[in-house]
């Protein structure tokens, strides 16, 4: 039986997303953040258990995380966990036992972003060799964009727009810093 629970709900704010539509290239974004998740639930799992060099095998195969829909304001797209549950369980009762790492990957993510924009201490919340994870999430956006992550949360939505991208990439192991362009000429 596959169960499947509201993971994100980011809120994509500019004029690219005001007609409730997300351009395809933000898709990009989106699989670079599932990537930094599932990287970052590993990483705090070994920090829980600091007797094992690695996480268990299959550690991130149980669950998926999926695009199911695009909620009303601005844009906000609905990802959800998605794994599969015992048939003799009722629905909502039994997520696997790694999804609490996938939660506190999330909650890490957000607080990082959310120190960031606040000239806080970014590596209080994910290590620099993650933070580089940032130079793929978040490089399509345009300068007068922004991603909430956590817009749930009214006085600290963990806001990602390009100065903050670049504070949490230069706080990394990263050297360089990418940026989309678009050139035009005739």
């Amino acid at each position: 039986m596959t169960q499947s629970i509201v993971f994100l709900t980011p809120r994509l704010v500019g004029d690219r997303f005001a007609d409730h539509a997300i351009p395809l290239e933000i898709l990009k974004d989106l699989a670079a953040l599932e990537e930094m998740i599932l990287e970052v639930a590993k990483w705090r799992y070994l920090q829980e258990h600091p007797d094992r060099k690695r996480s268990p095998r299959g550690f991130i195969d149980d669950i998926s995380l999926k695009l199911t829909a695009i909620e009303p304001g601005s844009a906000c797209p609905r990802i959800e966990a998605v794994f599969e549950t015992p048939g003799i369980f009722p629905p909502d009762t039994l997520a696997p036992a790694n999804f609490d790492y996938f939660i506190k990957a999330r909650d890490s993510i957000f607080a990082a972003v959310d120190a960031a924009e606040r000239g806080d201490v970014i590596t209080r919340h994910l290590p620099d060799f993650l933070l580089g994870y940032f130079d793929r999430f978040g490089r399509t956006l345009h300068e007068s964009e922004r991603i909430e992550l956590d817009p749930l949360h009214p006085e600290r939505p963990a806001r990602l727009s390009k100065a903050i991208r670049r504070s949490l990439i230069l706080a990394s192991q990263i050297d360089e810093l990418t940026n989309e362009v678009t050139l035009q000429g005739r």
